[in-house]
């Protein structure tokens, strides 16, 4: 099973990759940031 991962690239973002780096593998993380690139 492969899992996609997206967050922000604050500080609460990066827990939440550690978090689940920790109990799944195979995961692939994108980050972005509050600014126009997302919409």
């Amino acid at each position: 099973m492969k899992i996609y991962h997206l967050s922000h690239t604050d500080l609460d973002g990066y827990a939440c990759q550690f978090i689940v780096n920790f109990y799944f593998k195979n995961v692939k993380f994108y980050n972005s940031n509050y600014g126009k690139e997302i919409n």
